[in-house]
């Protein structure tokens, strides 16, 4: 007689950056917060336009960007982190029209709720993940 197991899948496990250490990817993934996992991390410079014409990028900050499944919201976010205040300092919700852009391998762009924001990339490999 056969026994069906009702297994339940496992809970995807954070994709750590490589260009942290061990300990500083475990730091980064208890800032991501309950139920939240990053499919993909890596070492950015954040920039944004201002308006009133956005024509002029802007380093807001350097920190680590991941790509967050956030299970208690049911959406996913792109985040940036601070690494040195150790806390969330710039995020964007995902929505069906979203347009991603990669005008370089180390550089990607996209709009964001009230500006562009760009993303340089501090590694070409993590980039295209």
């Amino acid at each position: 007689m056969a026994t069906n197991y009702h297994r339940r899948p496992q809970p995807p496990e954070n994709r750590p950056s490589a260009l942290l250490s061990k300990e500083e990817n475990t730091v980064l993934f208890g800032l991501l917060g309950k139920k939240c996992t990053t499919l993909s991390s890596s070492v950015v410079q954040l920039l944004l336009t201002e308006p009133p014409h956005h024509s002029k990028w802007q380093i807001r900050c350097t920190g680590v960007v991941c790509f967050v499944k956030d299970n208690p919201k049911r959406s996913y976010f792109i985040r940036v982190y601070d690494f040195d205040r150790q806390q969330l300092v710039w995020e964007q919700e995902l929505y069906n029209t979203f347009q991603y852009k990669t005008p370089r391998e180390f550089f990607h762009t996209f709009e964001a709720h009230d500006c562009m924001a760009g993303l340089n990339f501090a590694d070409d490999k993590e980039a295209k993940l």
